[in-house]
């Protein structure tokens, strides 16, 4: 199974580079990042020259939304599963791996997201801001790999959404 990851933005170039070397740090390699750039005035354009393969830059000519850069997105993605991961997302560096263990537990899950600082809800996890640097993201993977809790709740937060490419059919 392949995993394409889909990074809608706008403008944010900083914030989608640390995105992505969090991504390129994961212990399960993804097949493509694609950068939907909604016409972006930054230098966001430029991601693709600055890290090479994976990353795929897709330039829109107009601001497309959130949504519309997901739906952009997911068009190109050639993966069988589909991360949608917002830009200022910083990845522990098994993010890809346990969400796609989540996801595969069953075949009737339809998507798996992680815990979050930064959602309301079933999801949030309260502690702040320890995840910011990368020695403390791998500090709160490892916590919370010790006892991995998986819960069916009536939603997610889309700040980041792992699915199978049949979902999306």
């Amino acid at each position: 199974m392949t995993c394409s990851v889909v990074i809608p933005c706008f403008n944010g170039v900083a914030l989608t580079r640390a995105c992505i070397e969090s991504l390129l740090q994961q212990s399960e390699p993804v097949q493509e990042i694609l950068v939907v750039d909604n016409a972006s005035t930054d230098a966001t354009a430029q991601l693709a020259d600055e890290f090479g393969a994976p990353v795929t830059v897709l330039r829109q000519p107009e601001n497309l939304g959130f949504a519309g850069g997901v739906n952009a997105g997911i068009a190109a993605a050639t993966g069988d599963e589909v991360l949608i991961l917002n830009n200022d997302t910083l990845a522990a560096s098994n993010l890809v791996a346990e969400l796609r263990r989540a996801l595969r537990a069953a075949p009737d899950i339809g998507a798996a997201a992680p815990v979050s600082n930064c959602v309301k809800g079933e999801a949030l996890l309260p502690v702040g801001h320890l995840g910011k640097e990368p020695a403390s993201r791998r500090q709160l993977a490892a916590a919370l790999s010790e006892a991995p809790v998986a819960q069916d709740v009536d939603t997610l937060a889309g700040l980041c959404l792992l699915m199978r490419r049949s979902t999306l059919a």
